[in-house]
């Protein structure tokens, strides 16, 4: 019974550690914003500001990583934008039935 109550107490422990290190993000969350001006933003939501500031960083990172100029990455982002946008149509226009028979063969496939 004792071996249990140590478990139950470093449990406790771990968990206060962790709400505590919850409670130190979300006020610096909030401190970083408030000095910045930067808008906080609900994540259920989609947000154009939230948007716009992943496709910067995005375009910074590919900049970065593969050393070409700014355009050139902004190019690719809205090629792939494109793609993407492609892909949700077809799937949508397409039947049901279909898009079960090429998961199931995906899955037949991944299972050889």
């Amino acid at each position: 019974m004792r071996a249990f109550s140590m478990v139950n107490n470093d449990l406790e422990n771990e968990l206060e550690q962790l709400r505590n290190q919850l409670e130190a993000l979300k006020r610096e969350r909030g401190a970083g914003s408030a000095v910045s001006g930067e808008q906080v933003v609900d994540t259920s939501g989609n947000d154009s500001t939230e948007t716009a500031d992943v496709l910067a960083d995005a375009t910074a990172t590919l900049n970065t990583a593969l050393g070409v100029d700014e355009g050139t990455s902004e190019d690719i982002i809205t090629q792939f934008k494109e793609l993407i946008d492609s892909i949700d149509k077809d799937i949508k226009n397409e039947k049901p039935t279909t898009l079960l028979l090429v998961f199931a063969l995906g899955v037949l496939v991944g299972r050889l």
